[in-house]
């Protein structure tokens, strides 16, 4: 039986993201008095090649079965219905086209839900 295996790799453009996140949150607070964030430059630069190198696939995967209108361009519908199936639904991380920092854990919890109403109401 085929089977897909999915890896999960990092690159140059989520290093820069994550560096210049820092340093816009950096001048945000200080231009707002809000707060201040204070940080090594080097030392986050280490940290991040450090969980890039170490990091495995045990998260939650995205993107893999991406949610589109147009079936050129993703596996589900905004229904979360395979396209071209009748009765084929994925619920999961995997219809995310994109990722946060962040555990997507409550977002799939309530496209789960919002599936389920979906298909309750199919029936």
């Amino acid at each position: 039986m085929p089977r897909l295996e999915a890896g999960l790799q990092f690159g140059e453009i989520d290093r820069r993201t994550i560096i210049e996140l820092h340093r816009t949150m950096r001048a945000q607070f200080a231009a707002t008095g809000t707060g201040e964030l204070t940080y090594d430059e080097a030392a986050l630069e280490a940290w991040i090649d450090e969980r890039f190198h170490n990091c495995n696939s045990t998260a939650f995967q995205t993107g893999t079965t991406r949610m589109a209108a147009d079936p050129r361009a993703g596996v589900v519908d905004a229904q979360c219905r395979v396209h071209g199936m009748e009765n084929l639904f994925i619920a999961g991380a995997s219809v995310y086209a994109t990722s946060g920092h962040a555990n997507p854990a409550f977002t799939l919890i309530a496209l789960a839900l919002r599936l389920a109403d979906h298909l309750r109401g199919a029936r």
